[in-house]
């Protein structure tokens, strides 16, 4: 287990499927075209989903701007319009929506968690989107029960940011 989160109760999470989401993560930034020095922000709470797209796009050299959810709408669209972002997850689509009423410019936005008439971007159509065709698999628990759960291996294209000698 690496993390365990609560949501409708505890859930472990396994090095496992940390490492296939930030996998997956990583061929959805890169479709995106999203390069080495792009700046994304994260308006999420903290959860396995704000670890994996944070590894991936520091792996894959992008820089990572927080903000906090919790925060007023006019300070969000402010913070992601100064830090020049290329690409802002928000948590909800109530979030979603407040930004787009502040009539601030504002990057393409993904909604981690949309209501179900929610017509914008989806984090998981993107993901689903750019799903791994990796071979093989694993059983990995997940809230008392079982997935499938694609093995996480890096993808050749990929440079990394850092490289040591």
């Amino acid at each position: 287990m690496l993390y365990r989160q609560f949501g409708d109760g505890w859930a472990d999470v396994t090095v496992a499927e940390v490492a296939a989401l930030v996998g997956r993560w990583q061929r959805a930034l890169k479709a995106l075209e999203l390069d080495a020095g792009a700046r994304i922000a994260l308006c999420i709470r903290n959860s396995v989903d704000w670890i994996a797209l944070d590894l991936a796009a520091l792996g894959s050299g992008m820089v990572v701007v927080p903000l906090y959810v919790d925060d007023n709408p006019d300070n969000i669209a402010w913070c992601a319009g100064n830090a020049e972002v290329q690409l802002l997850v928000v948590e909800s689509t109530h979030l979603a929506q407040a930004l787009e009423d502040t009539r601030a410019p504002l990057p393409p936005i993904r909604v981690l968690h949309p209501d179900a008439d929610d017509r914008r971007a989806s984090v998981a159509a993107l993901l689903a989107a750019s799903a791994c065709t990796l071979q093989g698999s694993a059983r990995c628990r997940v809230r008392g029960g079982t997935r499938e759960v694609m093995p996480y291996r890096v993808d050749p294209g990929l440079k990394p940011a850092l490289e040591f000698k």
